[in-house]
């Protein structure tokens, strides 16, 4: 990029047209106008991205941007119907002419227009129409973004929906739309019953999988869907049994027509069918006593298959036939011993789903010595919800290894504020022999946050730390997490959060920008840094940094 380009983008930020004079914008927004009349391509192109950056402000343009949708270069098309979707309302009038680029031979170009679309919500009268016909395009990308466009709108879109589940050729994507809607979308189950009879069978099986997702008012399908437990297609199949296990009690009659799956070939049948009985079942403790004494051994035999979904399934399976923390424990210490870190990783992610539930198990977890890590790594993954482990996993930070101590304040961190009585033991930390331990230490007091104001002088001694420059970054990202508002501080950790946007790992990056972000119109020396970072390969880095600018550019805007 030339000076003249780079001066001329930069002059173009948010911050430096919020102090412009109108008439310096006006003149702006002239130039980049006539620059859309450019006969270089790249030209026009810039101009449109530079009007996108603009948003409203760039009004006076939507004219011209209308015209490039019918430019002969497709990026440029593509660029002008993305400044248009962020101009906004004052855009409203072009949405037709968005629409005829649904047909446009770029797929970039037919993808910028939908997001476009989005952008200005015109409304589900307008929005429908588009997104249906879109639905019909070829390219995969093109037509998932149609897809969350209308399960965007919501209920207003059932109804439509409904109709496309009539026609051969939308079917298949009525059913993911309303899937997203959810139970929302419960006036579409008649239709949705209709639809099992359907020739395909991946539209039957996505059909049942929707009825799964609308849940209880779908109980009108219970024995629709058990007619499909004896479908020639085995998706099929196991679609109608989920559905039919998320639905509970209210799909009991469904009980003798499932009972044989328990004992197929099929271990993925078996497990699934296990789950969907002990929550068919949930009120019968006799049923369930005999469903754990069959399966408990063939659910934990699937938990070592190499069949990752299976494992998943497994662990969901064993979780809603509640066999007791005393029978779980052991058994899952006993698979973690001799399994591979994928399966390993695995059992830890769907111990993790089980979220809130799982939580009473995994602080007695914490008690068994070859359970205690992969159990602190699991409240980590819960989070917030995880709260009322904090005084095991305080308990846990004793443990000999440092391999664990890192991963109960990895969890202790997720679970955040609440986590504030853990402050003593993570300041203790700070000081551990472990590198590891350490960098997490910190990371724990930033997550926490103000609460953890005892140890600011702790962090502040180390923030510059020309020994261990990440260490240094680490300590500045928490001290600013637990204050943003002290001036000598944010003076302090700028620099180094400037740095640590070069940094080459993408978490860093991130967390960097984010923490300049909290720091707000203080940390305008950082806008040039974070303007290349929005830039970033990586989305969340990009995104972060964005973010950041917004913030400090908004809080500038509005204090003068």
């Amino acid at each position: 990029m030339s000076y003249y380009r780079f001066i001329r983008t930069a002059l173009l930020t948010p911050l430096f047209l919020a102090l412009l004079a109108p008439w310096a914008l006006a003149a702006s927004v002239d130039t980049l106008v006539q620059d859309l009349k450019s006969p270089d391509a790249e030209k026009r192109s810039a101009a449109a991205t530079e009007l996108a950056d603009l948003g409203e402000q760039a009004a006076p343009a939507v004219e011209a941007l209308k015209a490039g949708l019918k430019d002969k270069d497709p990026s440029v098309r593509a660029h002008c119907a993305m400044a248009l979707g962020h101009i906004g309302k004052a855009a409203m009038p072009v949405v037709g002419d968005l629409v005829t680029l649904l047909t446009d031979p770029d797929i970039h170009t037919r993808r910028a227009a939908i997001r476009a679309v989005r952008m200005l919500k015109p409304g589900p009268e307008k929005v429908v129409p588009l997104m249906l016909k879109a639905l019909g395009d070829k390219e995969p990308p093109v037509v998932l973004m149609a897809l969350h466009t209308l399960a965007e709108v919501g209920e207003p879109v059932v109804a439509p929906m409904i109709e496309a589940l009539k026609d051969d050729r939308t079917d298949y994507w009525a059913c993911i739309v309303l899937s997203e809607i959810g139970p929302a979308a419960k006036a579409a189950v008649p239709q949705l019953i209709k639809s099992l009879d359907d020739d395909e069978p991946e539209v039957r099986m996505e059909v049942a999988m929707t009825l799964a997702a609308i849940g209880e008012a779908a109980a009108p399908a219970v024995p629709k869907l058990t007619e499909e437990l004896k479908d020639k297609e085995t998706g099929v199949r196991l679609a109608a049994i989920y559905a039919l296990g998320t639905l509970g009690p209210k799909a009991v009659s469904a009980t003798k027509a499932l009972e044989p799956g328990l004992h197929s070939k099929d271990l993925f049948t078996a497990t699934i069918t296990t789950w969907a009985l002990a929550r068919i079942q949930s009120g019968d403790e006799a049923y369930r006593t005999k469903l754990k004494q069959d399966m408990l051994p063939t659910m934990f035999e699937a938990v070592k298959d190499k069949n990752r979904k299976l494992r998943v399934a497994a662990v969901r399976a064993i979780h809603e036939l509640k066999p007791g923390s005393e029978v779980v424990i052991p058994a899952f210490a006993r698979i973690m011993e001799n399994a591979d870190p994928t399966t390993v990783n695995d059992v830890v992610e769907a111990v993790a789903t089980l979220g809130e539930k799982a939580v009473p198990g995994l602080i007695n977890g914490l008690k068994v010595k070859n359970v205690r890590g992969r159990a602190a790594e699991v409240l980590g993954r819960i989070g917030e919800g995880a709260a009322p482990a904090v005084p095991a996993l305080i308990e846990a930070m004793e443990d000999d290894r440092p391999d664990v101590r890192r991963e109960v304040l990895f969890a202790l961190g997720n679970i955040g504020p609440a986590a504030k009585p853990a402050v003593a033991v993570a300041r203790k930390a700070l000081s551990d022999p472990d590198q590891s331990v350490r960098y997490s230490a910190v990371w724990t007091l930033g997550r926490i946050g103000p609460a953890a104001a005892d140890a600011l002088p702790e962090l502040e001694k180390d923030v510059c730390n020309t020994n261990d420059p990440f260490y240094g970054s680490v300590c500045a990202w928490a001290m600013i997490r637990i204050d943003a508002k002290n001036e000598k501080r944010v003076k302090e950790a700028l620099p180094v959060l400037i740095k640590a946007l070069e940094n080459e790992k993408s978490f860093v990056r991130s967390e960097a920008a984010t923490t300049l972000g909290m720091i707000g119109p203080p940390a305008k020396e950082a806008l040039p840094a974070l303007k290349k970072a929005a830039s970033d390969s990586d989305e969340t880095v990009a995104k972060a940094a964005a973010d950041a600018i917004s913030k400090i550019n908004g809080e500038a805007g509005a204090t003068k």
